[in-house]
């Protein structure tokens, strides 16, 4: 069976679908899977043995400068893929809908109207699978694949190699990390929305907790780092990483700790030990608990409230409580 998946974006959403693929090929041998994604968010999908093709649009790069040129040339280039067994759109939007829509399928699959994000895409599938929104974001997943595919899906199977990276990726974040007996925590500084962001001087005094080696990663924002890095001197602030160096620094850390982002939720799919900070996202539909993960939310924290950066809230004393219950 041939089937194309979309899923363009972000990390998080990419990673929370990416880990059922290991059990799809298990109990589906011949499957042939391949991966529509946003071309910002392809080298997270590289290297995994789990994905036959993937296929990266220049999505939101066209959306963002307004080339239409480049919109109706993607348009062709998918109508013109073979003709799939199925086409699962799991992204739940309306964009998504209209990609999936030009795909040639035998059929095609999202969650329905009133189970998708944005309604409005159910029309361009041929089937709808039911499922409340408020439901974890697994549960989501495993039922879309469990009924478009015909198979029953309790839980995803993380592995390590779920998330595979390249060779040079792994050499040039050795060549980053000190050599000692010590265990490495890597704190994540930063998310993709504001109130998501555990603040810097709370994340130093988390530091300052820690025995075991700290590494700082950062993307936009190294001010927030350089502050740790100089406050505490045996912080090791890393250089900017891509995707690919990042997911192979995840791999040889012994714990994570971050906000509600892509990094975290990595470490938990790569079964290495995370501590996950929730402000106003509610745990009830994201948090990744398992043997060797945790996740905090603020109390008084409001689900989904702009406003809300009770984040700010979570002791560093708590976060290392549980940094040591998962080491």
């Amino acid at each position: 069976m041939k089937i194309a998946i979309v899923k363009l974006s972000a990390m998080g959403d990419l990673i929370h679908l990416g880990v059922f693929l290991p059990l799809l090929k298990e109990l589906l041998p011949e499957l042939s899977i391949t991966w529509v994604v946003d071309e910002a968010f392809a080298p997270l999908l590289e290297n995994s043995p789990w994905i036959d093709t993937l296929y990266p649009l220049p999505l939101k790069r066209a959306w963002k400068s307004r080339d239409v040129r480049s919109l109706l040339e993607m348009a062709r280039a998918l109508g013109r893929l073979e003709r799939f067994d199925r086409v699962i759109d799991a992204q739940g939007l309306l964009k998504s809908a209209l990609i999936a829509s030009l795909i040639p399928a035998k059929e095609r699959w999202g969650f329905d109207r009133a189970s998708a994000k944005e309604g409005l895409g159910a029309l361009f599938y041929h089937h709808g699978v039911n499922i409340s929104y408020k439901e974890h974001i697994l549960k989501r997943n495993a039922k879309l694949l469990g009924e478009s595919l015909g198979i029953s899906i309790s839980k995803p199977l993380r592995l390590k190699e779920a998330f595979g990276y390249s060779k040079e990726a792994l050499e040039r974040v050795c060549g980053l990390l000190k050599v000692s007996p010590k265990k490495k925590i890597l704190l994540v500084l930063e998310a993709s929305k504001s109130n998501k962001i555990y603040p810097k001087e709370r994340f130093l005094e988390l530091a300052r907790l820690c025995p075991e080696e700290v590494y700082l990663l950062w993307h936009n924002d190294p001010l927030s780092a350089e502050f740790i890095a100089c406050n505490h001197p045996d912080a090791i602030l890393l250089p900017k990483l891509n995707l690919d160096e990042v997911k192979a620094l995840v791999s040889l850390m012994d714990g994570v700790v971050g906000g509600d982002t892509g990094v975290t939720h990595l470490a938990w799919a790569m079964e290495r030990a995370s501590v996950t900070l929730f402000g106003n996202t509610p745990l009830e539909r994201f948090a990744l608990e398992g043997e060797r993960n945790r996740a905090l939310r603020a109390e008084g924290a409001s689900d989904y409230d702009k406003g809300d950066f009770s984040i700010a809230k979570i002791s560093p004393l708590e976060v290392r409580e549980r940094i040591e219950e998962v080491l």
